[in-house]
C-alpha cells in the first residue's frame, strides 16, 4: 500500500549517432526534447509519483563540459557516466545528498574531477518524496 510509481527517464543518443537520423531527429538536443515530453506524458497518464531524470542528468553533464556519456553512441558509458546515474538513483529515491559518497569501485577509470561534477549536478535535483 505504500508503493510508489517512479519512472526512469532515459537519455538521447550521442550527437552524430546514425540512429538519430534513422529515428527522424536532426540532432541530440531534439531527441532529448522528445524524450522529456514523452516521459512527462507517461508520468501524467499513470499518475506516477516521480521521474528519475537520467536523461536530464546526461544533458547537464554534457552542458558542463563532460566529454562523453555514451559508450557506443547510445548506451551509458562505463565508469563516470554509470557512476553519475547510480548517484542520481540513490539521491532521488532516498532523498540523501551524495556529496560525501565514497564509493570508488568502478568498471572503468573515473577521475576526481568527474566524481565531483557528478555529485554537484546530482545534488541539484529535487528528490522524489518517498
Amino acid at each position: 500500500p505504500k508503493a510508489k510509481i517512479v519512472i526512469h527517464q532515459t537519455w538521447a543518443y550521442e550527437q552524430g549517432c546514425p540512429k538519430l537520423e534513422a529515428l527522424g531527429f536532426t540532432d541530440q538536443k531534439e531527441m532529448f526534447a522528445g524524450i522529456k515530453d514523452a516521459y512527462q506524458q507517461a508520468f501524467d497518464a499513470v499518475g506516477a509519483d516521480g521521474i528519475i531524470p537520467s536523461g536530464q542528468l546526461f544533458q547537464n553533464l554534457l552542458a558542463s563540459g563532460w566529454e562523453k556519456v555514451h559508450r557506443d553512441t547510445y548506451h551509458a558509458g562505463k565508469g563516470a557516466p554509470r557512476y553519475a546515474l547510480a548517484l542520481l538513483w540513490y539521491h532521488m529515491l532516498t532523498g540523501q545528498s551524495v556529496a560525501d559518497n565514497t564509493f570508488c569501485d568502478f568498471d572503468a577509470p573515473v577521475t576526481a574531477e568527474e566524481m565531483a561534477l557528478a555529485k554537484k549536478l546530482v545534488d541539484a535535483f529535487t528528490p522524489i518524496a518517498m
